[in-house]
């Protein structure tokens, strides 16, 4: 189904850079509004062909009234990596507010509590992006280490350090307060 859906995506990129440019830079290609309605037709029936469950929400960054395709943009998915960017924003809230400090050191473990029944569970580093963390279990790492492998490797064992240290309530609070409703962070990763 990831298949599919990455299909689409890429069936709407090639559609939108088909379509002549307008007066804007050469790296920016923006087509006509008029030819939004051709191509969302094209996007809906590559969605309906594939038997995916597919949402787009296109705009280009200079966009004017009007410039958008929008399909199912209320669609739920699991946020998946993405939800360690919150993660990394609360931590830089909490620091800037003075309840942290990015060189405190935190205790490098792999045993979380599930919110589902309380139960404990672990992390595998084989299942892991990044395996180099687990190297580290026993050692005390900064809460500067942690964010930076949970962003730039998607380290798994970091994130799930960081939220048990941070709490995914202060998490999404802060996803909350920005706006972003549709995002929920409410636990580590593979609980």
């Amino acid at each position: 189904m990831l298949i599919r859906a990455t299909l689409a995506t890429f069936a709407l990129w090639a559609l939108v850079g088909q379509m002549a440019p307008t007066s804007r830079p050469p790296d920016v290609v923006t087509p006509p509004v008029a030819d939004l309605a051709k191509i969302r037709a094209e996007v809906d029936a590559l969605i309906a062909a594939s038997g995916a469950e597919v949402a787009v929400a296109w705009r280009p960054l200079n966009s004017t009234k009007g410039e958008e395709i929008l399909i199912r943009p209320d669609l739920r998915f699991h946020a998946a990596s993405t939800m360690k960017v919150p993660v990394m924003i609360e931590l830089f809230r909490q620091v800037e507010n003075g309840l942290r400090k990015l060189d405190d050191k935190v205790l490098v473990t792999n045993q979380f509590t599930s919110i589902f029944d309380g139960s404990p569970y672990v992390l595998s580093a084989t299942e892991d992006s990044d395996g180099e963390m687990y190297k580290a279990m026993g050692k005390q790492l900064s809460l500067r280490a942690l964010v930076d492998a949970s962003i730039t490797a998607s380290s798994n064992l970091a994130t799930n350090i960081l939220i048990e240290h941070l709490r995914a309530a202060n998490v999404q609070a802060t996803v909350d307060t920005m706006g972003a409703v549709g995002m929920q962070v409410m636990r580590g990763v593979e609980d």
